[in-house]
């Protein structure tokens, strides 16, 4: 048997990544597939910062006391007429 290289990738002579720990040993990926990979990582944390924002603003209370006083306001509103 021969040893494991401990390197984590190396680029060959084509333009691709040999990537450690992918569904194969020594599988490879093009440059243009890790670029792709980056782009719907970048979005998804994105969307996870955009998720992270609206459970803040639920959950923060001035807005909450905001949103009932609001609501509170309409309910009168409408029982005066």
């Amino acid at each position: 048997m021969s040893p494991k290289s401990t390197e984590p990738k190396s680029t060959d002579p084509n333009g691709t990544d040999e990537t450690a720990g992918g569904p194969e040993k020594g599988s490879k990926r093009s440059k243009s597939d890790l670029a792709a990979l980056q782009a719907d990582v970048a979005a998804t944390r994105d969307e996870f910062a955009a998720t992270l924002d609206a459970i803040e603003d639920k959950l923060n209370p001035k807005t909450q006391f905001r949103r009932a006083r609001g609501a509170i306001s309409k309910i009168v509103s409408r029982s005066k007429e």
